[in-house]
């Protein structure tokens, strides 16, 4: 989502833009518009929820896969993780960012996205082919 954007137009743009629908929730919840508020809660929660059934995290095979990068952030922040470090990672001609956080209570944990899809977007978008490795 662009910052110049509301978070309606974003969705209107994108409906899978996961910052906007979480912006927009945010926003129904200080205007006090709780029921739209919990049917925005419902959408973010579906989308989330797809991520989670793609892995658990924790290594390259069982990586949570998101199509946007933007959308690793959603999940740290739902997750209570604060980012320390990131990297990219290729693996059996797959792309993973690798992200090192600390959780809520401190705990040092690493998770794996998937983010092989994305990557070829962008190769596509810059009219390259992919890195096959």
């Amino acid at each position: 989502m662009d910052s110049a954007q509301s978070p309606d137009a974003a969705i209107a743009r994108d409906y899978t833009d996961l910052r906007a629908h979480a912006a927009r929730l945010m926003t129904l919840r200080q205007q006090g518009k709780s029921a739209e508020a919990a049917d925005e809660r419902s959408i973010l929660k579906a989308f989330l929820d797809s991520i989670f059934s793609s892995g658990d995290g924790r290594s390259e095979k069982t990586a949570w896969t998101v199509y946007r990068v933007a959308d690793e952030y959603v999940v740290m922040g739902v997750l209570g993780f604060e980012l320390e470090m990131q990297a990219l990672k290729e693996s059996g001609g797959r792309s993973y960012d690798v992200m090192t956080c600390t959780t809520e209570t401190k705990k040092k944990v690493t998770v794996y996205f998937d983010i092989t899809e994305h990557m070829v977007a962008e190769a596509r978008r810059f009219d390259q082919p992919p890195d096959k490795k």
